[in-house]
């Protein structure tokens, strides 16, 4: 199984169930399920479309949203999170950042 062309960085989703790999070399996000023995296996489709140069995909706190960091592209591309683990742009398919942005990551926040 491939990841695509020169992959760089994996998310979960907050199940457990769904893993996504950000391929800088093809300029797409590779979609995964989780089997219950840890395999990955490709998802109906395969691959999302992001921005330039992808380096770092981040999955939200309520497991609802994805976000990648597009180094070339100077932007993030937005994703809803389907029921299905599948990725959709969201309708503001991406956002302008600061000149090569190196990373997403999201907080969580801790209750005690």
């Amino acid at each position: 199984m491939s990841a695509g062309v020169h992959p760089k960085s994996i998310a979960v989703d907050t199940t457990g169930k769904y893993a996504y790999v950000v391929n800088e070399g093809d300029n797409a996000v590779s979609q995964y399920t989780i089997g219950i023995d840890g395999a990955l296996a490709p998802m109906a489709t395969a691959r999302v479309s992001v921005g330039r140069t992808p380096i770092s995909v981040t999955v939200d706190p309520s497991g609802k949203y994805a976000y990648v960091a597009n180094f070339g592209g100077s932007t993030v591309s937005q994703f809803t999170i389907g029921a299905d683990g599948a990725l959709s742009l969201m309708s503001s398919a991406s956002v302008s950042t600061g000149v090569l942005p190196g990373f997403v990551t999201t907080a969580y926040a801790v209750t005690h």
